[in-house]
């Protein structure tokens, strides 16, 4: 499941592909979870909604609830350019910490409003430093 942008008059366009083949399913106009959900409710059955095994989205949250709503025993895959896009940010975050020490603690606060939540995530943390102790000692 992946949006298109088409332009002002028309904004963006909901896909719903099959994860194995690629080709595209569905079409929803916008970009909302009601346009999922729309999907979900008029395009399948239950039956086939239950033979549903992952979904692969971008990590909108609109999405992902509309998945756990109608579909809660799916597994969910985030897109790899997704995942790189936040791990870029976080090692981007990390080398400015490294070169600029000054920052501090409003640099940790900053980032802690701006990064999404899965960097604060307690195993992303543990594994880039933030619990080790040469992290705190350096603030």
């Amino acid at each position: 499941m992946d949006e298109i942008y088409l332009g002002q008059k028309v904004k963006f366009v909901t896909v719903v592909s099959n994860l194995e083949t690629g080709e595209p399913l569905w079409f929803g106009q916008d970009h909302k979870q009601e346009t999922l959900d729309e999907f979900f409710r008029t395009q399948l059955t239950e039956i086939q909604r239950k033979r549903i095994a992952a979904a692969c989205v971008d990590m909108w949250r609109p999405f992902t609830t509309s998945i756990e709503q109608w579909v809660p025993h799916c597994s969910i895959v985030y897109d790899k350019f997704h995942v790189l896009q936040h791990a870029n940010r976080a090692i981007e975050f990390l080398v400015k910490a490294q070169v600029s020490p000054l920052w501090g603690e409003k640099l940790i606060d900053d980032a802690a409003e701006s990064l999404p939540a899965v960097i604060m995530e307690p195993s992303f943390t543990l594994l880039m430093g933030f619990e080790q102790p040469w992290w705190k000692e350096q603030w």
